[in-house]
C-alpha cells in the first residue's frame, strides 16, 4: 500500500510530465498555440511564447513550417496562396507558402458563407472575399453596374455585367442574378464568354444574394490560374494560386 508521501511524489511527477509534453502527444493540437506564436520569435524550450515547438529547421526560430491544424492533410504550393474553405461555413482558411515553408496564416469569416446553387450544382462565393484573398483587384462600376476583377501578375482582366433583376429562386436562395455574358481581356485580346456553355459547361453565372456579389468559384479562379480541388467527404475546397 503507498504512503501518503510516495502518492503525492507520483502525483508530482505525473503533473510534471503533463506540462513539459507537447499537447500533440496526446492526439489533439491547441489551435491557439499555432495562432499565439508569431513569425520569427525565438522558441527554443517548449513551452515559451509558442506553448510547442513550430521549428522545423531546428535554428530556435518560430518558422511556422508546420501547417495549423484546420488545414493540414491537405496539398500546398511550393509558394503562392491556399486557401480552404467550406459549404456553408463562414470562415475561410488562408495561408501563404514560400519554397516549401508556410510564412503566413489567417482565418478570415465571412457573413455570407459559400454555398452549393443546386440549379447547376456549382459552388458559388462571395466574391470580393475570396478574390481579395487571391490577391486580385475587385472594381464596382456603379453607373454601369459592371464588376471588373484584374491580376497585374497575368495581365488578366474580366468584367462580369450586373443588370438590375427580378428575382429568381434557386432552391433555397432566393438570387438576383447577373448577365452570363463575361468580358476577358488578356494579353492585348478581348473576348466574351457564356458561362451557361463555357466548353460545353454551364459554370453558374453571378447574381446578387443577401446584398452580396456571388460568383461561380472554378471560374473565377480557374481564369486567374488557381487550382480547386473539391473534398466530397467534407465538403471542403481548397485554391491554390502558386507563385505569387
Amino acid at each position: 500500500m503507498k504512503t501518503i508521501k510516495q502518492f503525492g511524489l507520483f502525483v508530482l511527477i505525473t503533473a510534471t510530465i503533463l506540462m513539459i509534453m507537447p499537447s500533440t502527444s496526446f492526439g489533439f493540437t491547441s489551435t491557439s498555440g499555432w495562432l499565439d506564436c508569431p513569425f520569427g520569435e525565438h522558441n527554443d524550450h517548449y513551452p515559451g511564447k509558442c506553448r510547442r515547438y513550430i521549428d522545423t529547421d531546428h535554428d530556435g526560430i518560430c518558422d511556422h513550417s508546420e501547417a495549423p491544424p484546420e488545414i493540414r492533410g491537405y496539398t500546398y504550393p511550393d509558394t503562392g496562396i491556399f486557401l480552404l474553405l467550406k459549404i456553408e461555413t463562414s470562415t475561410i482558411w488562408n495561408a501563404q507558402f514560400s519554397n516549401g515553408k508556410l510564412v503566413a496564416y489567417s482565418s478570415i469569416s465571412t457573413d455570407v458563407p459559400p454555398f452549393i446553387d443546386p440549379t447547376v450544382n456549382r459552388t458559388m462565393v462571395p466574391l470580393r472575399f475570396v478574390a481579395e484573398n487571391l490577391n486580385l483587384k475587385v472594381d464596382w462600376n456603379n453607373k454601369t453596374r459592371e464588376i471588373v476583377i484584374t491580376s497585374s501578375i497575368e495581365n488578366i482582366k474580366i468584367i462580369m455585367h450586373m443588370p438590375i433583376s427580378e428575382a429568381q429562386q434557386h432552391g433555397p436562395y432566393l438570387v438576383y442574378p447577373g448577365s452570363p455574358i463575361v468580358e476577358l481581356y488578356q494579353n492585348g485580346n478581348i473576348s466574351k464568354l457564356n458561362l451557361t456553355n463555357l466548353n460545353g459547361k454551364n459554370m453558374g453565372i453571378p447574381f446578387i444574394y443577401q446584398s452580396r456579389t456571388f460568383v461561380p468559384l472554378r471560374f473565377v479562379s480557374e481564369i486567374f490560374g488557381a487550382n480547386i480541388q473539391w473534398y466530397p467527404d467534407t465538403r471542403s475546397i481548397t485554391i491554390v494560386r502558386g507563385e505569387q
